[in-house]
């Protein structure tokens, strides 16, 4: 983890080029949290992304919207660079949006929050059916604030586009 997140484009996003001790720390904490905690993914043979699961209403988001207590949010890192620009961000994130909510029947909404400096991130939410809710100030980061509802779900496709543009609910 520390390795990856020295890279250049995880660096600028996630702020986060820690210590291995420190992401050592920090997967544990992870692990032993209600939300779901981090998973690494791979595409083939390859690392492509880490993401970290976790309950909106348990981190610095709970005050920016009304969230249920069994809501979800999520954290993405593409780890492979050469992965990025294919697609694949926008097919994985609705497929994972899709995934949290067949896996969670109580989950009425799921979020994401990426740096408002990303714009391939926030180009990925929106195309894969998770709309803009506003920006919001983090202790970290200025963040553009994503949403998916349970109802705006069920109207992405297999493609992980929309079927056409709506304001979160």
């Amino acid at each position: 983890m520390s390795r990856w997140m020295r890279q250049e484009h995880l660096e600028r996003t996630w702020h986060q080029p820690w210590s291995p001790e420190r992401w050592t720390e920090e997967l544990r904490r992870l692990h032993a949290s209600d939300g779901g905690g981090p998973f690494r993914i791979t595409y083939g043979t390859r690392q492509f992304a880490y993401i970290e699961v976790y309950r909106p209403l348990d981190s610095n988001i709970a005050t920016f919207h009304a969230w249920g207590r069994h809501d979800l949010g999520f954290h993405i890192a593409i780890t492979d660079e050469n992965l990025i620009g294919r697609g694949l961000g926008t097919a994985f994130v609705g497929d994972l949006v899709q995934t949290l909510f067949r896996g969670s029947p109580e989950v009425g909404r799921v979020a994401a929050e990426p740096d408002v400096r990303n714009l391939a991130c926030r180009t990925v939410m929106e195309r894969a059916g998770m709309a803009l809710v506003r920006t919001v100030q983090l202790p970290h980061k200025k963040a553009a604030l994503h949403v998916c509802s349970r109802s705006r779900a069920r109207t992405v496709t297999g493609s992980g586009q929309a079927e056409g543009p709506r304001r979160a609910e």
